[in-house]
């Protein structure tokens, strides 16, 4: 399992190339951001130095007018670094600070140890399962797009596209953790929070440990009857509500637990200080609109 999720001590055995492939293209950024996380602005610049991440990683140049630009590391080594962009006589006092976009790097590698979590716990049920077939073919899309692909940064709008879709089903966990079931937090795919809709359960959260930080993941099952809750957080721009209890897996199937706390899911990218919009006046939204009629809500 990948290093970078914290599962290092589990093993699954899936296709070398797909393996070498997704640690070098997304777990080793997810890695790196992981890393980093904390470190003061030098450690990081001597971090950088010895690691060598991908050029993802962009520096902010600030200059004494206050215009900001965003430029590609193009060279590094223990005296120096250059940027592309500046002439070489060309003297302009810099503020200098660093972005590293890690939003599908975190998302890919997430999906990837669920899903071969997943795989472990249940075997070729889950494989052959809608949720199963639903990750499997974002894996594939991706692998098969950019494998062997050099200066992989250049198609981040591939990327992106690719991503559109499952986008929501990665959040970060703010706040205090230790509320939080240990057996979810230890076992997270033997034990897992489902979350409802009415009395339909259309999504199973797994919680991966990142360093200090917990990222959940949610899993859709996209069965017949919860197609509109699962379209309801693919297209929403607010944060969604719901019901959940705890979940787990016996060797038997799914068992589940009385109903628990209502949750709220962050969706879109700018959520701001929204209100939280519970999932059932979410679906009524979305099928008034596909009915052609005015939401009493809109979500998008």
């Amino acid at each position: 399992m990948p290093k970078s999720v914290g599962s290092s001590a589990d093993t699954v055995l899936q296709r070398k190339d797909v393996d070498n492939f997704f640690g070098s293209f997304v777990e080793a950024d997810f890695g790196h951001g992981v890393n980093i996380r904390g470190l003061s602005f030098s450690d990081t610049i001597k971090y950088m130095l010895d690691k060598h991440p991908s050029s993802r990683l962009k520096w902010l140049l600030r200059s004494d007018d206050g215009d900001e630009t965003q430029v590609k590391v193009g060279h590094f080594d223990k005296e120096r670094f250059a940027v592309y962009g500046a002439a070489p006589d060309e003297k302009v006092k810099y503020e200098m600070g660093f972005s590293y976009d890690l939003r599908y790097a975190t998302l890919l590698s997430c999906l990837h140890s669920v899903h071969l979590g997943q795989f472990r716990a249940l075997g070729y049920s889950y494989v052959n399962s809608n949720a199963g077939r639903y990750i499997a073919k974002l894996l594939a899309d991706v692998f098969e797009t950019f494998k062997g692909r050099k200066g992989k940064d250049e198609g981040d709008g591939e990327l992106e596209r690719l991503c559109f879709t499952h986008r929501n089903m990665v959040r970060p966990v703010l706040g205090d953790i230790g509320r939080i079931d240990r057996r979810l937090l230890e076992r997270p795919f033997e034990w897992f929070i489902v979350a409802w809709d009415g009395d339909v359960p259309f999504a199973t959260i797994h919680f991966l440990g990142v360093g200090d930080q917990l990222n959940a993941v949610m899993v859709y099952n996209l069965q017949r009857d919860s197609v509109l809750p699962t379209t309801a957080l693919v297209v929403s721009q607010r944060p969604l509500s719901f019901t959940t209890s705890v979940g787990w897996f016996d060797g038997q199937g799914m068992q589940i637990g009385p109903p628990g706390e209502r949750i709220s899911w962050p969706c879109g990218e700018e959520v701001g200080d929204l209100k939280p919009y519970p999932i059932r006046r979410a679906v009524n939204d979305l099928q008034r609109h596909l009915e052609g009629m005015p939401e009493s809500y809109s979500i998008f």
